[in-house]
């Protein structure tokens, strides 16, 4: 398989060094047509950072570093190990509510 090409933000950038995994950096000129055109055939809506592997491309570097963990064993793995931990990551920045029956801390 072809090392994946990337289009890329600082923290996807760290992702690959410390995986060791070899890919090919390319950066786009969006003031040309046909690098915009490349860019939404990947990303209907336009999100960068994007990862090509094969047949799958992704856009949003949480995703890709995820993606990389998943399947690159060197890869460092974002957040807590533990479903639950993980779980409590995902949920910052949503609608902090307490669940009904509890109060809220602080």
């Amino acid at each position: 398989m072809a090392p994946p090409a990337v289009v890329l933000s600082g923290k996807v950038l760290i992702a690959l060094y410390e995986s060791g995994l070899d890919f090919d950096r390319r950066q786009l000129d969006l003031s040309r047509a046909d690098e915009r055109a490349a860019l939404a055939q990947l990303s209907p809506m336009g999100k960068m950072p994007m990862l090509v592997a094969g047949d799958r491309a992704l856009a949003e570097s949480s995703v890709i570093i995820e993606w990389l963990a998943i399947h690159h064993p060197a890869a460092p793995r974002p957040g807590p190990r533990r479903p639950r931990g993980r779980a409590g990551c995902a949920n910052v920045g949503s609608d902090r509510r307490p669940a009904p029956g509890r109060a809220a801390a602080g």
